[in-house]
């Protein structure tokens, strides 16, 4: 089984999408840095259902 993913990834998922829309051609490490910046702004209540989305995903894991 392959491991759950973390609560960026769970975010970064669908975000890289619209990203990699706006900014067509862009090598996909710099849409990693304007991932990471963009999640590192985030509020703590922001990424809430993304952790709580990983804690879920890992206790399905372990089961």
């Amino acid at each position: 089984l392959r491991k759950p993913m973390n609560a960026f990834m769970l975010w970064a998922r669908g975000e890289r999408r619209e990203l990699l829309k706006l900014h067509a051609g862009v090598h996909n490490s710099s849409i990693s840095i304007l991932l990471g910046l963009k999640w590192n702004k985030m509020t703590e209540n922001d990424k809430r259902p993304y952790y709580e989305e990983q804690l879920k995903l890992t206790k399905m894991h372990r089961e």
